[in-house]
């Protein structure tokens, strides 16, 4: 559900949640960037 991914999004970015909800229902976009290969994967999976 939407909520959940707001949720996990500002977990991983430290976004406020309108800033968090913007970006999730702009989507595609990216969550993180720079981010190393092994932590880009498990944002992935939580998302």
């Amino acid at each position: 559900k939407k909520i959940n991914v707001i949720k996990e999004v500002r977990a991983i970015t430290n976004l406020g949640l309108k800033e968090a909800k913007d970006l999730v229902e702009g989507a595609p976009k990216a969550v993180k960037e720079t981010a190393p290969k092994d932590e880009a994967n498990a944002i992935k999976k939580k998302l």
